[in-house]
């Protein structure tokens, strides 16, 4: 019973792996589509600016991804993380295309807001192939909140909020190579539990 309850959390030992020893500058951020038959991002694309709620208020914060996770297909359960556009939000100054200091900030801001985001749908697929497998899809939506949440709170802080270019590109490396290997629980892929 212990086993089968936290057996889903294996998934989360590459991907830690990959966050330390992948290196280097990612030229640019890009998307892996979902597989059409079992959609675990919505929307499975890279977000823009348009995505996002101006806020006109100055914050300390120059923008804030919110992405909610929800169970999806009540035959064949699966979850869905979903961008949250009315939660989300960008301070209206960074949208400003006159300002050559923001425009620049502004493109290395929604890098670093799109990668909140597609950890968040990383950890959906990685879910979603757990559930291929049995198990509780009410069990695994609150365990991968709280693990999304804590994997975004030690991004941010390594990447002090996206200002640390070297880390930002070291985590921005690490994420999209895990998202283009594919699922770790897909049939034939070699897991830390398989060996």
């Amino acid at each position: 019973m212990r086993s089968g309850r936290y057996s889903f959390l294996w998934f989360l030992v590459p991907l830690f792996c990959a966050l330390v020893l992948l290196q280097g500058c990612a030229p640019t951020v890009t998307w892996v589509r979902d597989d059409p038959d079992v959609v675990s991002c919505d929307p499975d694309r890279l977000l823009q600016w348009q995505d996002f709620t101006p806020k006109v208020q100055r914050e300390r914060r120059a923008a804030e991804t919110a992405v909610r996770f929800h169970l999806a297909d009540r035959e064949r359960p699966r979850i869905v993380a979903q961008f949250d556009p009315t939660l989300s939000w960008v301070r209206a100054d960074f949208l400003q295309d006159w300002n050559p200091f923001t425009k620049r900030y502004s493109q290395q801001l929604l890098r670093h807001e799109q990668l909140h985001f597609s950890i968040s749908c990383l950890l959906a697929r990685e879910a979603n192939v757990a559930l291929l497998t049995g198990g509780d899809p009410h069990a695994m939506l609150l365990l991968l909140n709280a693990v999304a949440t804590r994997l975004n709170i030690q991004y941010d802080f390594e990447t002090s909020h996206g200002l640390n270019r070297q880390k930002q590109t070291e985590w921005e490396r690490a994420i999209q190579a895990r998202l283009a290997a594919g699922p770790l629980g897909r049939v034939g892929v070699k897991t830390l539990q398989a060996e």
